[in-house]
């Protein structure tokens, strides 16, 4: 009941969120000041698994943004990402590639090089390529990012190591088990010396080591035995239960679209609501 009445209390103040951003968008006079609600508005949408219903709020304040501010102002540039974001969290591929490799582009030309933001895109677009299939374009990808990442800031920045976890899955995706378990090795020996033993980073890396293992030992007998059939060769999911839960976009990687988000001063509905009490003074 205590359960039913907490999702009852956010559900109301999420409604109240949304009508008063409503108001201020359709009342909103200032061009970029409404882009802000709108992409505020995208926020909260995303923030309630509503992706479609955020598409065109974030559509529609990139566009605004790249008119009045320019296509290489940081704001226009988050719109963009968090838009791009979306298109993948909605299978629109096509859509979110063009988006990232322009939004890498303008973070390059805005922050440099080696900006986290810079990076953190570098790393969107691998993992884009690993859901698309593409896993030759994502390992080279990602290696890169690695590289920058690690000269930029150190192995063992939380990023670097974010980086490496997903060439790792990029690994597995394309049946490279044993470097997908070094690779991992690698992580856990730094979230277990950085984050400690029962962090849940470390025990998810550590749960993705064993599965590496696990796939491994099986491509091995398989490889001794019988040859992959036609039905699973290249189908890592059709090895075993552990394995099919390894594959899985919803158990070994974290949801996309937050994999692919950047830092946003607006990330949650806790920090959403601190706008509401700002704008209604």
């Amino acid at each position: 009941k205590s359960t039913g009445r907490k999702d009852g209390t956010r559900t109301d103040m999420v409604s109240s969120l949304k009508q008063t951003l409503m108001e201020r968008i359709a009342g909103c006079q200032d061009q970029v000041e409404k882009a802000a609600l709108q992409h505020k508005m995208g926020v909260l949408c995303c923030d309630m698994d509503r992706e479609r219903e955020a598409e065109p709020w974030f559509a529609a304040a990139y566009e605004t943004r790249r008119l009045v501010l320019g296509c290489t102002h940081v704001d226009t540039t988050e719109s963009m990402h968090e838009l791009g974001a979306v298109y993948s969290q909605l299978g629109e591929f096509l859509n979110a590639e063009v988006l990232l490799k322009k939004n890498h582009e303008e973070y390059q030309q805005v922050l440099g090089s080696q900006a986290r933001e810079t990076l953190q895109c570098e790393r969107s677009l691998g993992l884009l390529y690993s859901r698309k299939g593409k896993l030759e374009d994502s390992e080279n990808c990602l290696i890169q990012c690695i590289k920058d990442q690690t000269e930029a800031y150190g192995p063992d920045d939380s990023d670097t190591i974010e980086s490496e976890l997903a060439l790792a899955k990029t690994f597995v995706f394309e049946r490279k088990f044993s470097a997908a378990e070094a690779v991992y090795s690698e992580c856990l020996e730094k979230q277990s010396r950085i984050l400690g033993d029962d962090h849940v980073d470390t025990r998810r890396t550590r749960i993705q080591i064993q599965t590496a293992g696990f796939l491994h030992k099986q491509q091995h007998s398989r490889t001794n035995s019988v040859p992959d059939s036609p039905d699973t060769q290249g189908d890592v999911s059709a090895m075993s239960p552990l394995s099919a839960g390894a594959a899985s976009s919803e158990q070994a990687t974290r949801p996309l679209r937050k994999t692919l988000s950047l830092p946003s001063p607006i990330r949650n509905l806790k920090k959403i609501l601190s706008f509401r009490q700002t704008t209604s003074a």
